[in-house]
Order: structure tokens, then sequence, then C-alpha cells
């Protein structure tokens, strides 16, 4: 019988899993996590935060990117998929010293955020914060790119995996509480 806060390994037809069924792969406890958050909302704005992150990994697996050029450290890669409307930038670069939960923080923090998309964005807010790293950001876009008055409502969600990974998308979102303003455009983003 194990100690007390000893985890019990029972054994599946799929491999080995604890007590309460968590085998340890993001993939596949996704549901049981996702069964144990109370509220409606969250699960539906988890659900489509995670269907857009495997959406990214499978674009970023894809063989067919096209290697750009290389700027400063930094690899550009572009991918026109032929049945699809959009194409997608990628970009690579290796950090020295600076660990996976750093960077993620680094992505997640609205400070440092602004720190770094400044130039993009007069500000960012955090409007709604759910379970399983997803949450819905608002923006206000800088007037220095365009003209006339532009938001975005956003939901980010992210995706830790073995081997030190983390994969963090973001897309625009719908939220009754938020609906567009009057005399401001709401723009799509993707990233």
């Amino acid at each position: 019988m194990p100690a007390q806060g000893d985890t019990k390994l029972i054994q599946t037809n799929g491999g080995c899993a604890t007590a309460d069924g968590r085998t340890g792969d993001p993939f596949k406890d996704f549901e049981l996590d996702l069964r144990r958050v109370d509220s409606e909302e969250a699960r539906a704005y988890i659900q489509r935060g995670r269907e857009s992150t495997y959406r990214l990994i499978d674009l970023l697996y894809r063989t067919d990117w096209q290697y750009e050029k290389k700027v400063e450290g930094v690899k550009l890669y572009s991918l026109k998929p032929m049945d699809e409307p959009r194409s997608y930038l990628r970009l690579e670069t290796k950090f020295a010293n600076i660990s996976v939960s750093e960077l993620v923080e680094y992505f997640t923090s609205i400070d440092k955020r602004m720190a770094w998309e400044g130039n993009m964005f007069e500000s960012i807010e955090q409007l709604r914060a759910y379970p399983m790293s997803t949450t819905i950001f608002y923006g206000k876009l800088a007037q220095k790119w365009h003209s006339g008055a532009k938001d975005c409502l956003m939901l980010a969600h992210g995706v830790s995996i073995k081997g030190d990974r983390y994969y963090l998308s973001s897309m625009s979102v719908e939220h009754a509480d938020f609906p567009p303003q009057k005399k401001v455009a709401r723009i799509s983003l993707a990233v």
C-alpha cells in the first residue's frame, strides 16, 4: 500500500495511469481535466483554445514550410496551403540560458508583452482567466498602424508537453459580455 502522498499507478490497456485516470500525457488527460471544470463557459473557451493550439501544432509539424531568410539569428519560414485562403509565417530562434517557463511568462505577462508589442497595441487587458492555461484578453490597437479605432478580443491557450515544450496560441473570439463597440472596428487575429 502506497504511503500518503505517493501516486498509485495502475496498468491499463494503453499503458500506465494514476488512480484518478491521469496518464501524464497532456493530450490524453485533456478530457479528464476538462470534465473537472465547473463552468460551462470556461469549458467552451478551453475547448476552443485547445482546438486552436492543436491546429498550431499541426501547422508547425507540416513539411511544406518554405525557408525565406535569416535576420539577426531569426529564421523566417512561410506556408501557403493550397486548401486555405490565409498564409502563415513561422519565426525560429534560439534563446541562450532562458528556460521555457521564463519564455512563457514573458509572452503571457501583459506588462512584458506591452514592452515588446507596445508599438502594435495601445493597451491590453485581461478580461477572463479560466483554468487550464486559458485567458481572454482585450487589446486596443495603436493607431499609428491604421486609421480609425480598432480592437480585438483574443483567447490565449497554452499546452505544456513533455520534453520542456510549450505551445501557446491566440485567436480572436466573441464574448457576450464584451461586444464590439460603436465606432471601433473589431479585427480578427490568429497567432
